[in-house]
């Protein structure tokens, strides 16, 4: 994707819990599915840059 070596990369990773509405909507989509969470819902971005390019990945996720 970024057409570098991995020494050439720099990755940062954030991860957020998600607050209100959104955790909201997470627990009562999953209460509805009949599933209980065992922990916040959280938000995670992966970055990788080199040379320049910049890839994302972001996901929404319970814990």
């Amino acid at each position: 994707m970024l057409n570098a070596d991995a020494k050439e990369a720099v990755i940062i990773v954030q991860i957020e819990t998600v607050s209100s509405p959104a955790a909201d909507e997470i627990s009562k989509k999953a209460a509805q599915s009949g599933l209980n969470l065992s922990g916040d819902s959280i938000d995670y971005k992966l970055i990788a840059q080199a040379r320049c390019i910049l890839g994302k990945y972001s996901h929404l996720s319970s814990i």
